[in-house]
């Protein structure tokens, strides 16, 4: 039990912070306070329930992550009109820590892209529902998307999926992505994605 209190208060700190880093960002302000709402309720049922909640219920394999939706999702007529996106990403498996780091890029149809490294908890919510909390940093180059102020740009977002008994997944993701205030302009835009996930056993 201490270990676990140890490990949540750690995990509860980098989810906070992250969204700290886009100070008065209503999207990510909201993304960080469900965040750390979601770790609370997987660490609650880690320590008291009966296994149907928790953030070990299932181990989970490394995985490769496709997605695509919409860029620049929540619009406010500063910048070119929303568009298509693209996401390729792999997740590590699971461990004793419940981080999993993860590697993506992203792009879309107005040539931008965003390369970018982080970490995810799985929330696990009975055996096939899991909340994913996640923040990454990385690199982003403009092409004809809309200019974010600085190529160093940080993620935060939350999946919802639904998990299948072969490990596969299937989800919807919304993501807010800024440059924290170390550039003179921060706009910062959101994306909403659908997620598909396929578990590869790397260990054979």
């Amino acid at each position: 039990m201490r270990g676990l209190g140890i490990r949540a208060i750690l995990l509860a700190g980098a989810m906070l912070a992250s969204a700290a880093t886009a100070e008065a960002d209503p999207s990510a302000v909201g993304i960080g306070i469900a965040s750390a709402v979601i770790l609370g309720a997987g660490v609650a049922g880690e320590a008291w329930s009966d296994g149907d909640i928790g953030l070990n219920v299932q181990p989970e394999l490394s995985a490769f992550v496709v997605g695509a939706g919409l860029y620049d999702v929540i619009t406010d007529n500063e910048g070119p009109d929303r568009t298509a996106i693209g996401r390729v990403e792999f997740r590590f498996g699971s461990n004793d820590w419940y981080l999993r780091p993860m590697l993506g890029v992203e792009a879309t149809y107005d040539s931008s892209l965003y390369a970018y490294g982080g970490f995810l908890i799985d929330v696990y919510l009975w055996d096939n529902f899991v909340l994913s909390p996640n923040a990454a940093i990385g690199y982003y180059e403009q092409g004809d998307a809309r200019d974010l102020g600085s190529a160093l740009q940080f993620r935060t977002g939350v999946e919802a999926a639904y998990r299948f008994d072969n490990g596969m997944r299937l989800g919807v993701a919304f993501h807010h992505l800024s440059n924290a205030d170390i550039a003179d302009e921060n706009p910062g835009i959101e994306t909403l994605t659908v997620n598909f996930t396929f578990p590869i056993d790397v260990t054979q």
